[in-house]
């Protein structure tokens, strides 16, 4: 605040986010990685990242397209349902598109799911987020809304099946799960990463190493 670093002091000592978790206020998170895709930037899409510092939407397009990463996504989620079928996973998509392609998919699986978007109308959203709390749907899938302003704290999965360069967009999709029971929320939280291999993007894969102290294993 005011240029001023904020510290959080351990009254035992030793590291901030081991005490967090002993207390019960940040969930004993463990992250997974799933291979993504190979993909590569035009000089143009370097360009545009280089101005706007943030994957050109096309690019995202280019994965969501991606046969063999959906299906990998798709088994993910199979498989974390079937060792706890009451799993509530959120899950942060390329786009409006993909979001609706992979809930469509589930669907005919017989999974509850439901997505949501920028353009879904507030009473449908309503219903939508409620029944995700109160455990009627599985499965939550999103594009561009639900990162910030969204309070789900008994969120078991968060899903992140889209790249992204940012590293406050990507703390504020993790801390969707981050909530321990002392607060409301979950004792044990998953952050499943999709991890694309995408050549041309400055210092891309760091942002999965910035968060190292907030997992358990």
């Amino acid at each position: 605040y005011f240029q001023t670093p904020i510290r959080l002091e351990c009254p035992e000592g030793g590291e901030v986010f081991s005490y967090l978790r002993k207390q019960g206020i940040m969930a004993r998170t463990s992250m997974t990685v799933i291979k993504g895709s190979n993909e590569s930037l035009s000089q143009r899409e370097i360009d545009s990242f280089q101005s706007k510092l943030s994957i050109p939407q096309a690019v995202l397009n280019r994965l969501a397209a991606e046969d063999q990463r959906n299906l990998e996504i798709i088994y993910k989620i199979l498989g974390l349902l079937e060792e706890s079928p009451k799993c509530k996973i959120l899950l942060f998509a390329c786009s409006v598109k993909h979001s609706r392609f992979i809930t469509s998919v589930l669907k005919y699986k017989g999974i509850k799911a439901a997505h949501i978007d920028g353009g879904t109308g507030s009473s449908a959203r309503k219903i939508i987020l409620n029944d995700f709390k109160d455990g009627e749907t599985n499965i939550l899938s999103n594009y561009g809304v639900l990162a910030t302003g969204f309070d789900a704290p008994k969120t078991d999965v968060v899903f992140i099946a889209r790249p992204t360069a940012s590293i406050v967009l990507y703390s504020q999709i993790i801390g969707r799960g981050l909530r321990g029971p002392a607060i409301g929320g979950t004792e044990k939280c998953m952050i499943v990463n999709v991890k694309d291999n995408i050549d041309g993007l400055p210092d891309y894969n760091k942002i999965y190493d910035y968060f190292d102290n907030y997992y358990v294993c």
